[in-house]
């Protein structure tokens, strides 16, 4: 192609994305040795139409390899890559509860060899935190000092933040903090009328179970809009984002040790419109079940194992896994898990698989 304006920046493996005429050419190798592979974070834009080339907003970090999709909302998600000589595709966790019975402050990342290496400590040991990736910065919300999950005590207003460096390693500091406490909550970023937000979804809040979606400014100001009240009052449910719509599904609905209350239903959450309903799925239906793990695939969302026993001394640990599509609105069983757990994470690697970690087998 021969450019009316504008020309490329040599480079090798980059990511790409195409919306409408547009072709997205973005990060890649720019060096020309394997030990100099040189990643850049620059991002061109082709015109197809007016043959022309022009520079995009550059990435948060150099990256190449890595992937690229189109959301529904036209934003474009870039995805793992290796920065500089640094893979970026590490697991992180913070607190929870020990093997012992405590609440932990440690700071762990796996990589895709498998090592488990143990990173700085937060200040306050915590569990039952939300915690989310964006703009390279691992964030931390709220979360309870007590080690039970059937208490309405403990619930903190603590925000910690820490910035992924190339080599990997973090470095835990304030970001603030949350209007009242909150625990076994929802925590995640979703974009209303082109802004991102943080919300915070049901859980512990102030010692009650709530129904309420909170919505923050962020990254600056923290100001809290209590976005709206759903019917549902729930702790420990699955809270994940689909284009503008949070899911809130399963979890327990009181405190009480000898009835938690387990929650069978799925709540759709639009940002938008400040408005939500209650999922009425054309084929299958959820088992109840609180304190699950759950990935997005595209429009697939998956809830992976979990509690379904009503009472502390009988959580009933589930290998079930479940999933929505939340196209055409149904549930179907998906693969059993080989050990079944309540309070495990999961996330999705590059290649597709769901990796689940941790968690809880019967006590």
């Amino acid at each position: 192609m021969s450019f009316t304006s504008g020309s490329l920046t040599a480079r090798a493996y980059a990511a790409s994305a195409v919306v409408g005429s547009l072709i997205y050419i973005i990060g890649g190798a720019t060096g020309v040795t394997t030990t100099a592979m040189a990643a850049t974070a620059s991002v061109q834009v082709i015109d197809t139409v007016a043959n022309t080339v022009v520079n995009g907003p550059s990435l948060k970090m150099a990256r190449w390899g890595a992937s690229a999709v189109v959301a529904e909302n036209g934003d474009i998600i870039v995805l793992g890559g290796t920065s500089n000589g640094s893979p970026t595709g590490r697991i992180y966790f913070a607190g929870g509860t020990s093997f012992a019975g405590g609440v932990s402050a440690n700071t762990y990342y796996a990589d895709a060899s498998g090592n488990v290496v143990q990173l700085g400590s937060l200040t306050t040991a915590l569990r039952g935190s939300s915690g989310a990736f964006y703009d390279n910065t691992l964030h931390l919300f709220g979360g309870s000092t007590t080690p039970s999950v059937a208490v309405n005590t403990g619930a903190q207003t603590a925000y910690y933040k820490a910035l992924v460096n190339t080599t990997g390693s973090v470095s835990w500091t304030s970001g603030g903090t949350i209007t009242s406490g909150r625990a076994d909550h929802g925590g995640v970023f979703a974009r209303r009328s082109g802004t991102t937000y943080l919300y915070l979804v049901h859980g512990n809040y102030g010692g009650t179970v709530t129904a309420k979606v909170t919505e923050y400014t962020w990254p600056s100001g923290m100001a809290k809009n209590e976005l709206l009240t759903s019917s549902s009052a729930r702790y420990g449910s699955v809270t994940a984002v689909v284009g503008n719509m949070i899911y809130a599904c399963g979890g327990y609905s009181t405190f009480t040790a000898t009835a938690l209350g387990l929650v069978n239903n799925c709540e759709k959450i639009d940002v938008n419109t400040s408005t939500y309903s209650t999922m009425s799925f054309t084929s299958g239906s959820l088992t109840a079940r609180a304190y699950a793990a759950s990935a997005v695939v595209g429009s697939l969302i998956y809830i992976i194992g979990g509690a379904t026993g009503a009472t502390t001394t009988a959580m009933a640990a589930t290998a079930s896994v479940q999933v929505i599509d939340t196209v055409a609105n149904t549930v179907v069983n998906g693969p059993s898990l080989k050990m079944a757990r309540w309070g495990a994470s999961a996330v999705v690697a590059e290649n597709g698989d769901i990796i689940v970690l941790g968690g809880t087998s019967n006590g």
